[in-house]
């Protein structure tokens, strides 16, 4: 495994492919192959770091909805993609629309 540091302290670990997919990146030794950064162990972040620190202070655990608005520490998809979202249903119904009254049926 390679390590290398960053201009900020950090150290980053690198090895190739076939020794990340094959558990064995601290064995990793491979000179002649592309490496890649071995990611940290355990489940990725899913907060940014101001709704962290308000679930710690506040314990109560809520879903992010600072998008990037914090600098969210969230990691972008595999391919690039977004995931899907709901839609937007604000606004499509009147307050009548949402009881039914057998009565006014066609």
């Amino acid at each position: 495994m390679v390590y290398i540091t960053s201009g900020d302290g950090s150290v980053k670990k690198f090895a190739c492919n076939t020794c990340i997919k094959g558990h064995r990146s601290t064995k990793c030794n491979h000179s002649d192959r592309q490496l890649f950064e071995v990611r940290r162990k355990g489940r990725p972040v899913s907060q940014c770091a101001v709704c962290r620190e308000l679930r710690v202070t506040k314990l109560v655990h809520v879903k992010c909805s600072c998008k990037q608005a914090h600098g969210s520490s969230k990691r972008s998809s595999p391919a690039g993609e977004t995931s899907p979202r709901p839609l937007d249903l604000q606004g499509m119904f009147t307050e009548a629309s949402l009881f039914y009254d057998p009565s006014n049926s066609l």
